[in-house]
């Protein structure tokens, strides 16, 4: 009896799973995705047609496509598995609708890891008119990346694109993204965190810069990198540059000719100014989003010689602003951090008790002048990307209130102090440096 119970259970399951089948054909949205076309990343520059735009599409071939990524190719370059494809028209969807008509399949922005943006574009009319469609589009999703182009156009960008380890192109956008979030020379930003801060009151969003190398733009030939000689190389590097320090390419040869390394200040959608990779390093200190870096510091003691530092931020910093007085308003910055010796070029026996204070004081006083001349310059433009109004905020019973309160202008009155607490961790693999024997 009990037999014969179990076998009618399991004859309805099995035929309930038989008559369900029939209504899970073809794919949920009624297309096939033999008949899409996804685009992989769009750029959008100001076109010499005046009121007009050059959009930028980057479409994958899916039969080209490797599914599995990260297979590295035996020479620097693309496979031909992405087309790249430019309209000019008056907006982004119009240039959507205009592209429809030769591609041959359906448009598909599932898959749409980032947008670019032309610098000329940023600097004069900005991106926020251009963001209201990626916002109302339901194939956009507000995870995607937003780039900026730190000197050209979005189109140069994306023609010299040459991805050496992860030639899946959705695979490098993230890799990418992560690796500027962990050193710090740059915020990566998705839509959502753009869209969100521009509409903010008191605070001024930033975008991640990316450009091309012209030393290894040079190198390109048929849509491969080949590193040129030594001397050629030593003829193109620029003699008076330490990389990061400024807006300037740093010296570098093979790879992928592009390198994201700064960030652009926007004002109301409109870029304003640039900050090189240190600054942006000093910025995520101040705006509370850096994780951890690997700094370069000058010895204290013997010239021409440096030593590294892998950096952590300890704790939030702590930010104290007199507000309710007359201007100038009163800042005050203690920032909290902490690291790890990572390379003592003198070979100095800096690690001990009275020299770890000499190497903490040192990386105290330049982390402090750095933030406060980078505090200064915004001061000097009235902006306030580290968005210090939140401190005041808390402060307030009254939204009213905060978004009456003139923050901008008095920011840049204001009188700023700022000081740095580090603390040495751990000295690395080894106590002392290499002894090197004295010759009798």
């Amino acid at each position: 009896m009990r037999k014969s119970s179990t076998s009618r259970v399991r004859l309805f399951f099995l035929s309930l799973l038989l008559v369900l089948s029939l209504f899970n054909t073809s794919c949920w949205d009624r297309r096939e995705l033999e008949t899409l076309s996804f685009v992989l990343n769009m750029g959008v520059d100001q076109s010499v047609v005046e009121n007009q735009y050059d959009v930028v599409f980057r479409i994958a071939i899916p039969g080209q496509l490797d599914p599995r990524g990260g297979k590295a190719s035996g020479t620097d370059t693309m496979p031909d598995g992405h087309k790249l494809v430019t309209v000019t028209a008056r907006s982004i969807p119009e240039a959507v609708s205009l592209l429809g008509t030769s591609i041959g399949r359906k448009l598909d922005f599932r898959h749409l890891r980032a947008v670019v943006f032309g610098e000329e574009l940023a600097a004069t009319e900005g991106i926020h008119y251009h963001l209201d469609y990626l916002e109302r589009e339901p194939q956009f999703r507000r995870t995607t990346y937003v780039w900026i182009n730190k000197f050209g156009t979005a189109r140069d960008l994306m023609l010299n694109n040459l991805p050496v380890i992860e030639t899946f192109m959705t695979r490098y956008i993230e890799g990418i993204s992560e690796s500027m979030r962990e050193l710090g020379y740059a915020r990566p930003m998705l839509l959502h965190d753009i869209v969100a801060e521009i509409e903010e009151h008191h605070v001024d969003t930033v975008v991640p810069l990316i450009c091309i190398n012209p030393i290894v733009e040079k190198e390109v030939e048929n849509n491969q990198v080949t590193p040129m000689s030594t001397e050629e190389y030593h003829d193109e590097v620029n003699k008076d540059l330490i990389g990061g320090e400024t807006l300037d390419h740093f010296n570098r040869s093979g790879g992928n000719p592009l390198e994201m390394i700064g960030i652009a200040v926007l004002q109301e959608g409109v870029m304003i100014e640039q900050l090189s990779g240190w600054e942006s390093r000093i910025y995520g200190l101040l705006r509370d989003n850096y994780r951890y870096g690997l700094w370069i510091f000058d010895d204290p003691e013997v010239e021409n010689r440096t030593f590294a530092v892998e950096l952590y931020r300890s704790r939030p910093p702590n930010v104290t602003i007199d507000w309710n007085k007359e201007d100038p308003v009163t800042i005050d910055i203690h920032l909290f951090l902490e690291g790890n010796i990572r390379d003592i070029q003198s070979l100095e026996k800096h690690v001990s008790p009275d020299k770890y204070t000499l190497l903490e004081a040192e990386v105290e006083k330049i982390v402090a002048e750095q933030a406060l001349e980078l505090i200064r310059k915004m001061q000097a433009l009235e902006s306030d990307p580290f968005y210090f109004a939140r401190f005041v905020r808390t402060q307030m019973l009254y939204k009213q209130e905060y978004i009456a309160l003139d923050w901008k202008k008095r920011f840049s009155q204001a009188e700023v102090t700022v000081s740095a607490e580090f603390n040495l961790r751990r000295p690395g693999m080894v106590l002392q440096p290499i002894i090197i024997p004295e010759q009798e």
